[in-house]
């Protein structure tokens, strides 16, 4: 079979015709079709003229063998979207003003983006205070672009600006001053104002409100502006709220009626400043504070109380299952008293997130642990894993033994058996005699010698072993007590 290469795919973005030099290889003859598009079907590299999107086709004939090979490449015309944004515009500055645009595109881009209130959508809110020329471009699917733009122009707009919120007293009346930047007012609601169609109205009601003045500019243009009045009554003053913190924590307390007002806590102790709206406080039990409020303008004042909670930290309990020896490899350690756990340092821990992690340090080890409770409220505990992996059963022989009957401490055996396999454990008196013998675990001597108490004073052991520690021999004293 013969070789034949037409070359790679090729895209363009267009309305119209595209011409494009095909890329055929080959060893033989070429035969391009369909030829109606093409300049020369029977060269390697004819030009292709076309408005669609087309396929072509590139057969190579060998000789002498008359051996063929065929390949196909593609020329993809995309029309580029159709995008169509607003006409030009003229509006009053701060009007709501969508540049509303119809198109085919996939995507969208504005610019300038810091005039739009989201450069990458269709129709976005124009938001700058200034008059530009916008571009928006669309994307298709098949990556073809178009622009179109508009112009907003941008008529200003009077300066409205009337007072700040404002607190009256009880009966007291206030005007409500307004900037003279337009020609005409409105005042909305109308209830309470002197007029509600000037500049600067009286008000003298009796309840609170919020108006809003429109200003109308002699371009026609508008903008408006805000303001609430407020009354202040020992009834209108508002109870400070309470808190919850753990111990040795701290809050900014929170007298909730303002900085027009004057506070004076109590008790003072623990508090930052009793004399403020909002002194930090770190008592250390939950604390019931009064707080005086007082209205020097309008001459009177309120007396709330607020508590502030104070929860202890958690009660930790923590303890290990054992300590690393030759036979037990690793120790599990467990705590309780929270809802979270953090152990620390991290060696030899499996986990250090669980209430029960594995430990199997290296060595002698220290591990702290802080808890969390339900609440948030913290506290830390510590335990220490020994490691001691030396081969010694001694070290669990009890140092005396006192068989008296009562229950406690009656016989004398290893502590913890569980690790041996095979066993010959003698005890020995003063005089060198054998007054005990045993190879079961599960036996120890009662302090009998030939069916009598034996006296007290020292004994001699001797510990014969096969452990999982492999062979021990053991010899050690203890007291018999009576």
């Amino acid at each position: 079979m013969a070789s034949a290469n037409a070359g790679p795919d090729t895209s363009f973005c267009t309305s119209g015709f595209v011409s494009h030099v095909l890329q055929g290889s080959g060893n033989g003859s070429y035969s391009w079709s369909p030829a109606a598009y093409l300049n020369d079907p029977n060269i390697a590299n004819p030009t292709a003229t076309v408005n669609t999107t087309t396929t072509f086709y590139l057969t190579v004939t060998s000789t002498p063998s008359i051996c063929t090979g065929i390949d196909s490449v593609t020329i993809y015309v995309n029309p580029p979207p159709v995008i169509s944004t607003i006409a030009d515009t003229t509006v009053c500055q701060f009007s709501n003003l969508v540049l509303t645009t119809s198109s085919s595109a996939t995507s969208f881009s504005w610019s300038p983006a810091a005039n739009v209130s989201n450069p990458t959508i269709a129709n976005p809110n124009y938001i700058s205070a200034n008059s530009a020329r916008m571009y928006v471009t669309g994307t298709s699917a098949a990556g073809c672009s178009a622009i179109d733009s508009v112009d907003v122009t941008l008529i200003p707009s009077p300066v409205i600006n009337t007072i700040n919120d404002t607190t009256l007293c009880t009966g007291q009346n206030i005007t409500l001053t307004t900037n003279g930047g337009a020609l005409f007012y409105s005042w909305s609601p109308a209830s309470g104002l002197s007029n509600p169609n000037i500049a600067s109205p009286v008000f003298s009601g009796t309840a609170a409100q919020t108006y809003t003045v429109t200003g109308t500019g002699g371009n026609g243009c508008t903008n408006s502006d805000m303001v609430a009045i407020d009354f202040s009554a020992p009834d209108s003053l508002k109870q400070p709220p309470s808190f919850t913190i753990c111990q040795q924590q701290s809050i900014f307390l929170d007298g909730n009626n303002g900085t027009r007002m004057s506070y004076l806590w109590s008790p003072a102790t623990y508090l930052s400043n009793a004399t403020i709206i909002n002194p930090l406080a770190n008592p250390p039990q939950t604390t019931i504070y009064n707080l005086l409020v007082t209205d020097n303008t309008c001459a009177f004042d309120s007396v709330f109380s607020t508590t502030l909670t104070v929860l202890p930290p958690p009660v930790i309990n923590v303890r290990k299952s054992n300590d690393i020896d030759c036979a037990f490899k690793s120790a599990t350690l467990f705590a309780s008293g929270g809802s979270q756990y953090v152990w620390s340092p991290s060696t030899g821990l499996n986990n250090t997130t669980i209430s029960n992690p594995v430990a199997t340090p290296a060595n002698t080890q220290n591990y702290s642990v802080l808890v969390t409770d339900a609440f948030g409220c913290t506290n830390t505990s510590s335990i220490t894993v020994f490691a001691d992996k030396t081969a010694s059963l001694a070290r669990y022989m009890p140092n005396a033994f006192t068989p008296d009957g009562n229950g406690l401490n009656d016989c004398y055996g290893l502590k913890n058996w569980m690790y041996i396999q095979k066993l010959q454990f003698y005890i020995f008196n003063r005089f060198g005699e054998q007054v005990f013998a045993t190879s079961n675990p599960n036996t120890c001597w009662d302090g009998t010698y030939k069916g009598k108490p034996a006296l007290t004073g020292t004994y001699v052991y001797v510990i014969k072993a096969q452990t999982n520690c492999g062979e021990e021999e053991q010899k050690g004293s203890f007291l018999l007590i009576r």
